[in-house]
């Protein structure tokens, strides 16, 4: 498994857990608004995007080069999340499940979880 995030406190503790759960995993410090190397990423069974309230337009339209069987998508700005959605579609993935998640009771917004397939 391979991991991306662009907090290093959440990517030690993603790394020390993973350890104390004996899963061989590697994380690393990356920031989806500027290049990264992707490479460990291609073809991955699944790729899961938790972006920011910007969304993840860069990456989404990369998709055609990384292709994962299937992305799941937590968004957290719904204009943001059918921008990247659309960039998805481009890419060939079809959208298979939405659903909200109150994650934030007291937030005032809910999160949109999506689950898109290749073809």
């Amino acid at each position: 498994m391979f991991a991306a995030e662009l907090n290093p406190a959440s990517v030690r503790a993603a790394s020390a857990n993973a350890k104390s759960l004996g899963i061989s995993a590697q994380f690393v410090v990356a920031n989806l608004f500027e290049y990264f190397d992707t490479e460990s990423y291609i073809g991955a069974d699944v790729l899961i995007l938790d972006p920011p309230r910007r969304g993840a337009k860069r990456l989404c339209s990369e998709m055609g080069k990384l292709m994962p069987k299937k992305i799941i998508m937590v968004s957290c700005d719904v204009a943001a999340g059918a921008r990247d959605g659309a960039l998805l579609r481009q890419q060939g993935y079809r959208l298979k499940a939405l659903r909200a998640l109150d994650l934030f009771p007291s937030a005032g917004h809910v999160e949109a979880m999506s689950l898109w397939m290749q073809g």
